[in-house]
Parts: C-alpha cells; sequence; structure tokens
C-alpha cells in the first residue's frame, strides 16, 4: 500500500511539472533588468514570436517553427515584436535609449540553437546609465498575461515581480 500511495504521489508531481513547464510561455511575458557593467543597467524584453503568427498555435510549436518562414515573414515577425514591445510596455526611458530587436539572420540562428536562452522567443533589449532619471514601467491594462519582471543584482538573489495587467513598477536602476 505504501509504494502505491507513493508512485501515486510521484506521478501526480511528474505531471504538474510536466503542465507547468509546456504551459509557462502561454501564462507570463517577461521582463529581466541586470547589471550591464559599472556604470549601466540593461533591460531585456522577452516576446512569444509564435503568439505574434496569425494561424500558428503557440502550444504546438517545435523550436525549428521560425527556420520554416522566409526572410518576408521574419521581418513581419520583428515587426509585430516591435509593436508588441510598443504597446504592452509603457516604458519612460530616457532620450537616446532605444530598444533593439536581433535582425533576421540573429532570429534564425537562435532557432537553430537548442541551448539558446529563450527558446521561440524574440528577446528584444535597451542599456540605461545608472545614472538616468527614474524608469516607470506601466503593463497594459490589455495585456492578455501576467508579467514576470526579475531584477538581477549582484550578490543578491534575483528579485520576482508577478504583475498583472495595468500595474506599475519602478524599474530604475540602482
Amino acid at each position: 500500500m505504501h509504494s502505491t500511495g507513493l508512485g501515486q504521489t510521484i506521478w501526480i508531481i511528474v505531471l504538474v511539472a510536466s503542465f507547468r513547464l509546456s504551459a509557462h510561455d502561454s501564462l507570463y511575458n517577461y521582463i529581466e533588468v541586470r547589471p550591464a557593467g559599472p556604470e549601466s543597467v540593461e533591460i531585456e524584453f522577452t516576446v512569444h514570436a509564435a503568439e505574434l503568427v496569425p494561424g500558428v498555435d503557440p502550444n504546438s510549436t517545435d523550436l525549428l517553427w521560425i527556420e520554416n518562414l522566409t526572410d518576408a515573414e521574419v521581418e513581419t515577425l520583428l515587426s509585430r515584436a516591435r509593436d508588441f514591445v510598443a504597446d504592452s510596455y509603457l516604458c519612460s526611458l530616457p532620450i537616446g535609449c532605444d530598444i533593439t530587436f536581433p535582425d533576421c539572420a540573429e532570429i534564425r540562428q537562435l532557432a537553430l540553437e537548442a541551448d539558446a536562452p529563450r527558446p521561440g522567443c524574440i528577446v528584444a533589449h535597451v542599456t540605461v546609465s545608472r545614472h538616468q532619471h527614474p524608469i516607470a514601467l506601466r503593463y497594459s491594462e490589455e495585456a492578455q498575461k501576467r508579467l514576470m519582471l526579475v531584477v538581477t543584482t549582484p550578490g543578491a538573489f534575483p528579485q520576482v515581480h508577478d504583475l498583472a495587467p495595468g500595474e506599475k513598477f519602478d524599474i530604475s536602476p540602482q
């Protein structure tokens, strides 16, 4: 009897873990704030690319689906990713600090790398000086997911903030 209960418990844990792994990107959008040197901080915006393509089921794409897109389709995907970031994150960035996105070749290269940091995603970056004015982030009220905001500082455990659509957060460099 004891081994049957243990077996059922392990089976339940495996099922729950499997669900969480496959549903993770469909539940959250991601931003990470981390040091980029002694005088600057990098803000990284992650976009689950499959959600931007009509007719593609984001929950059933493999990591290589981008490889089958034409260059024109990848450029359209990048344009949609730029719009997504602009519409989802109202961010008071200092003048001259622009969010950069990978180009078509970088997207294709990441699609082929099994150990890419966020497979199937487009990752955009902006670097700001630690001495810039406060940077406020407002997560769009129309967002369809929660936002996981991770703030990484040297020598400390990352601070994870779970934001609902419409919430604000100060992501100023520290």
